[in-house]
């Protein structure tokens, strides 16, 4: 689905959602082999994280449910935790 980008901030295209690849990224994935597959995938992934946690954090400051927020608050402590491994992954490449 498509994604609108202003400047550093991301907005879902009408039907879109925040943090999914573009067909043009997805085709650059399917295309990459070997390590340049490797960091790819990552950079990409890593990317859709942190997407994952802003939107975890929008909850959080602004949430009225409590089992949402708790829930928004695991998220973003578990997303990154994958990233910050992702990253190290990365960096041995």
């Amino acid at each position: 689905m498509p994604v609108m980008t202003s400047g550093d901030t991301q907005m879902p295209a009408p039907g879109g959602m925040i943090g999914q690849l573009s067909e043009r990224e997805l085709n650059a994935l399917r295309e990459a082999t070997g390590n340049d597959a490797n960091s790819l995938f990552l950079t990409q992934m890593i990317a859709h994280y942190e997407d994952a946690i802003s939107v975890a954090q929008t909850e959080m400051e602004e949430g009225h449910y409590h089992l949402a927020v708790v829930m928004a608050r695991s998220i973003a402590s578990g997303q990154q935790q994958e990233i910050d491994t992702m990253k190290g992954i990365l960096a041995s490449l």
